[in-house]
């Protein structure tokens, strides 16, 4: 049977697709021989990320109110994007090595003011994605800013239009516009600019000085290499954990660099509550540092507690009300200053199929030991 054009249609995101991954293989600078095994990594990551609706392009068509609410929270909560997604994004190739390619950014010359220096040292770590950088990296990422006066009415940068810079706000009020509809206001901090350099893909949303300001902007290379160097540092990080977690050290590799692109990190203070007995389950905990108490009520007066368990580095909790579609049994309390390494529902189920039958053995296990607590304390 003979088709003419006529006869085809094209999928909505089709282009905007395949000119993501053409960018993509040209900035990488990918060899002929790795083509095929690029193009599947590349290709598996679009379509994760897309599946858990991380990733959102814009196609031609003018958007629908659900897609526009979802770029909307995007722009709202960019620390998710760095807690769960920088990492996926960055890590489509294999051209970077952290044992070899240490953060060796080319030295320039780039004159700055002590309140200049000082600002970009303070504001750096506070920013997606480089809060992972010691101070001798930061050092490194200072020298490459570049400063840059803005006038009001200004546009930085356009909606559906390549990117080539990474902006952080010193003084000045910015708004961020999609379909023309404000998104977003920066009033004199924050920073834009990011996404659209790590997905290599055209801009989400438009930005428009709404008075005179300072900013400071990384060009697109520098920041990709730095991105690619966090993200690798941070996976190494998690791998090294969970291959001494018990319950994960029976995945495979590939397993466990998956699980560790998935994991991001809390912080807690002592006497924070991480969750509470009773809520609605979202995610399962891992103890990097600290500890963590695991607490019930009792029955007969529900204002008393009994602690279950203290979980302490490379200890687990959470995982029984994901594993059963449970509420939460009980309330966890950190007792130290605690760093937790954190998986969510949907990876949970996506990525710990070898290990869920270990983890409902041990929660029957601890059901039993809750049950002899409870007995003792009647």
């Amino acid at each position: 049977m003979n088709y003419s054009m006529n006869d085809v249609t094209i999928p909505n995101g089709l282009r905007e697709m395949l000119e993501g991954f053409v960018r993509s293989v040209i900035l990488s600078k990918i060899k002929s021989r790795d083509l095929y095994k690029y193009a599947y990594q590349y290709f598996r990551e679009y379509y994760l990320s897309n599946k858990t609706s991380t990733k959102i392009m814009i196609s031609d068509d003018i958007m629908d109110d659900q897609t526009e609410e979802s770029i909307r929270a995007t722009y709202e909560n960019l620390d998710e994007y760095e807690n769960r997604y920088i990492t996926r994004a960055v890590l489509f190739g294999d051209t970077f090595n952290p044992e070899i390619d240490k953060l060796n950014l080319p030295k320039i010359k780039n004159e700055k003011s002590f309140e200049e220096y000082d600002f970009l040292q303070q504001s750096i770590p506070k920013t997606l994605p480089f809060r992972a950088l010691d101070y001798e990296q930061i050092e490194q990422v200072v020298q490459h800013f570049e400063l840059y006066h803005v006038k009001s009415e200004q546009i930085l940068m356009r909606e559906k239009e390549q990117g080539d810079y990474f902006y952080l706000v010193q003084t000045g009020i910015y708004e961020a516009l999609i379909n023309d509809k404000q998104v977003k206001i920066y009033n004199n901090e924050g920073s834009f600019g990011e996404l659209a350099l790590l997905y290599n893909q055209t801009r989400l949303a438009t930005i428009r000085a709404l008075t005179d300001g300072k900013l400071w902007r990384l060009n697109r290379e520098i920041f990709s290499q730095v991105t690619r160097f966090v993200a690798f540092k941070k996976r190494q990080r998690h791998l090294e954990f969970i291959k001494k977690c018990q319950i994960l050290q029976n995945m495979n590799e590939k397993e466990m660099l998956d699980v560790a692109d998935a994991l991001k990190c809390e912080e807690y203070k002592r006497g924070d509550t991480i969750i509470y007995e009773g809520d609605l389950a979202d995610a399962m905990y891992f103890v990097k540092s600290g500890s963590v108490e695991i607490r019930i009520r009792e029955s007969s007066n529900k204002s008393d507690f009994i602690v279950v368990k203290i979980c302490q580095s490379g200890d687990y909790f959470g995982e029984r009300a994901l594993l059963y579609n449970e509420r939460r049994a009980a309330t966890a309390v950190a007792i130290t200053y605690c760093q937790l390494l954190v998986l969510d529902r949907a990876d949970f189920n996506r990525l710990l199929g070898s290990a869920k039958d270990v983890l409902k053995r041990k929660a029957k296990d601890y059901k039993t030991i809750v049950k002899d607590i409870q007995n003792k304390h009647m």
